[in-house]
């Protein structure tokens, strides 16, 4: 699927003024499961950045673990036409419970977020409890030495560590987790996430289906952020949210979920500058992510 041609320069001629944006869009809500998704007009040619949540240090097990770093995106596009970017800014876990995954920040075009297409998503970082691993934003769960991006190819395939069978999503779609004792998958762009959790999850859901975050029960334990990211389980760790879900972490003691995956349009590459950037943005704590946009000319 791809974006309409009059979206992009060198297609026609810009005949209205550009719209001048300059800002940083920051969450939208402190409670980690919800937020909002936020509109923006633009007309011209923009530099846009997003970055993933990463999931707060775990207090299930000590000592804690910080979770996962999430992804850096950067672009520029331009736009001939006037057009509506939806954007989702991912929320960290707010509870610290059973390792939640971070939620992935979205930029999207189109006039409803149901309807829209991808222009570029950063992926959420996964979260980890005891042992020697950590979720991760690129193709796959991996350890601290994986944390590099792996754009463009294979970026999105997220694995869960330590679980075979918890797959990350692919083509848009969210992660898999096959045990109810364990966390729960990361939803992406188009698809929730996928698993078998016990009647009082509550699966994170896709971008297009609004991007709340998963919950392991009933109770309000093991809260996955806003942007998809799946909820903690008892035995596991819920997996980042992103274009497509992190894999759950499987049923044991030491594990991790994969970060959520991350995508950039590629359809007009020849008048499209992208890059996929690694940043240091392990914090203790976590941290939310951001969208920022600038340009209008």
């Amino acid at each position: 699927m791809s974006l309409p041609t009059n979206f992009f320069i060198g297609r026609g001629n810009v005949v209205s003024p550009p719209i001048p944006i300059n800002q940083t869009f920051s969450p939208t809500n402190t409670s980690g499961r919800f937020g909002t998704i936020q509109s923006v007009q633009a007309l011209g040619t923009y530099s846009i950045q997003v970055i993933g949540s990463q999931p707060p240090q775990q207090t299930f097990q000590a000592p804690g673990y910080q979770g996962g770093s999430p992804a850096h995106l950067s672009g520029t596009f331009t736009f001939e036409e006037e057009v509506t970017l939806q954007l989702l800014v991912g929320q960290k876990p707010q509870r610290q419970d059973f390792n939640g995954g971070g939620g992935g920040s979205f930029v999207a075009v189109g006039s409803s977020y149901a309807t829209a297409l991808p222009l570029i998503v950063a992926g959420g970082g996964g979260s980890m409890r005891v042992g020697d691993c950590a979720g991760q934003f690129g193709s796959a769960g991996g350890s601290f030495s994986d944390l590099d991006a792996s754009f463009p190819t294979s970026i999105g395939q997220s694995n869960g560590k330590n679980s075979s069978f918890a797959n990350g999503g692919t083509n848009g779609n969210g992660g898999a987790d096959s045990n109810a004792g364990e966390g729960q998958a990361g939803a992406g762009f188009y698809g929730d996430a996928n698993g078998t959790g016990s009647s009082q999850d509550i699966m994170a859901l896709s971008f297009r289906n609004g991007g709340v975050g998963g919950l392991y029960n009933s109770t309000g334990s093991g809260e996955g952020g806003f942007g998809g990211g799946g909820g903690g389980g008892w035995g596991g760790c819920g997996a980042g949210g992103g274009y497509n879900g992190g894999g759950a972490g499987s049923n044991c003691v030491a594990n991790a979920a994969g970060g959520g995956g991350s995508y950039i349009t590629s359809s007009y590459s020849s008048v499209l500058n992208h890059s996929a950037l690694y940043t240091a943005l392990r914090q203790v704590g976590g941290h939310n992510g951001s969208i920022i946009i600038s340009g209008g000319t």
